[in-house]
């Protein structure tokens, strides 16, 4: 039977290590080089701390459904909730995952704090890390989405006017304490929350290849197209910021979000989709480790997709 592989997921801005060094891979995906973890959003649901070094779980949860920041020892994450208005979140023990506190916190009523965005709405929650206090900064845009969309002269024709169909936008801020467990919605955003740069940034002059940062700005991924009938297309040549080449291996496609610790790549494959018997079906984003010394892959996990996936309304 003949596949057809789709690409169904494109890949984030750079999101740099906070004070506590913890760095974002992806949304919902968060390394922690302290507790040499890995804290993941799980395809059924709940999260889970996976080894850095062999991938096995530390601990699963389903009382928290997105891990968002970790700060002295603490896990803050994001419930899911089935109403609007409302944004739920939890402190868990990065070590067991043990629930320390939750609470509800009142947001617009118009709001849904999904943990995975629809057709039509986006909620993103992001750590300030420009500020000087522990803040959450979150924003939400939707509107209402369906899947035929008539052209724009047969709405001109009916007297609708397509611009009116704008989306909503709303914003906030989350007043955040680690020490008693404790989340409030503040009054100020005590500065900027944009830290974003660009992934693809030309750093080695000498070296060939389109380039990108890794997320927490710490090593450079050299992409080199190679000329070749086979499946892999690409070579990776992973470089230290000083231009110290860390190791190479070949690759199925150009990029994908990554960091380096202890000589392993850690990386997120993207989500992709297969045609059977006409129908099509969803594989999973994987998190997965490759050794940059041997160039050969670890261990890899499932992770949840943050898209929606599926028919779109009628």
């Amino acid at each position: 039977m003949k596949i057809l592989i789709i690409i169904l997921s494109s890949f984030g801005i750079l999101n740099a290590a906070a004070a506590d060094n913890f760095v974002q891979l992806r949304t919902g995906v968060i390394l922690d080089p302290s507790s040499k973890s890995l804290v993941t959003m799980l395809p059924a649901g709940g999260i889970a701390a996976v080894d850095m070094a062999t991938g096995h779980t530390k601990w699963s949860s389903s009382e928290a459904d997105k891990p968002l920041i970790i700060k002295n020892g603490q896990l803050l994450s994001q419930q899911k909730v089935n109403k609007k208005g409302v944004l739920a979140l939890a402190y868990q023990s990065i070590e067991t995952g043990d629930i320390k506190s939750t609470m509800e916190l009142t947001i617009p009523r118009d709001v849904m704090a999904n943990i995975i965005n629809g057709t039509g709405t986006h909620f993103q929650i992001t750590n300030n890390q420009l500020s000087s206090i522990n803040q959450l900064h979150w924003s939400f845009r939707g509107k209402k989405v369906k899947g035929a969309v008539l052209e724009s002269d047969v709405l001109s024709r009916q007297g609708i006017n397509r611009n009116r169909a704008q989306q909503v936008i709303k914003q906030g801020t989350i007043n955040l304490d680690f020490t008693n467990f404790q989340a409030s919605t503040a009054e100020f955003t005590a500065q900027s929350t944009s830290t974003k740069a660009a992934i693809e940034k030309r750093v080695l002059a000498d070296v060939a290849g389109r380039q990108f940062l890794s997320q927490n700005g710490m090593h450079v991924l050299a992409s080199t197209k190679t000329d070749s009938n086979k499946v892999i297309k690409y070579n990776w040549q992973v470089y230290t910021l000083n231009g110290d080449l860390v190791g190479s291996f070949d690759a199925a496609y150009s990029y994908a979000p990554f960091v380096v610790e202890d000589n392993l790549m850690f990386i997120i494959e993207p989500e992709t989709g297969r045609l059977e018997s006409g129908r099509l079906v969803k594989n999973d984003p994987l998190l997965k480790a490759i050794n940059l010394q041997t160039k050969l892959p670890v261990w890899q996990v499932a992770v949840r997709s943050t898209q929606y996936f599926g028919q779109l309304p009628l």
